[in-house]
């Protein structure tokens, strides 16, 4: 039902413009925002450790700002499907190209502003012959 619903949504939102889907996206955060306060409880707990010098109110915003920012990661997603090309700039891909050309392998340590899953889908676009380990780290 998920993915009938998600798959619509973009369809609508090509159609109608990206609007639609922020609206979306905004008003199902809102709802998880007010609807499960244990984990806004969690997250205002960490902002709390973050920022302790800092008030509630400003702890709550963060919360929320999070909540709706995590959104960005479906509107991504749904960009990545469209046929046009994302904008985006790039360094050292010289290196990796030479790297799949010798088939010697390498670590790529990403520092990047956006979502990772863009940067590896933009970066198996660019070198279709790399062959990508993402480790996100130790939870």
């Amino acid at each position: 039902m998920k993915k009938l619903f998600y798959k619509t949504l973009i369809w609508v939102s090509r159609i109608l413009g990206l609007w639609v889907f922020r609206l979306f996206a905004w008003i199902v955060s809102t709802g998880y925002f007010c609807f499960f306060p244990r984990r806004v409880a969690t997250g205002v707990r960490f902002y709390a450790a973050l920022f302790p010098n800092r008030g509630w109110r400003y702890h709550l915003c963060c919360t929320w700002r999070q909540y709706h920012s995590f959104t960005n990661l479906f509107l991504d997603r749904a960009l990545l499907q469209d046929p046009g090309d994302l904008v985006y700039t790039s360094e050292g891909l010289e290196h990796l190209q030479k790297a799949v050309k010798n088939g010697t392998g390498g670590i790529i340590l990403m520092s990047h502003m956006g979502n990772w899953e863009v940067a590896a889908h933009l970066l198996k676009k660019k070198l279709p012959k790399i062959r990508l380990l993402l480790y996100m780290g130790i939870k």
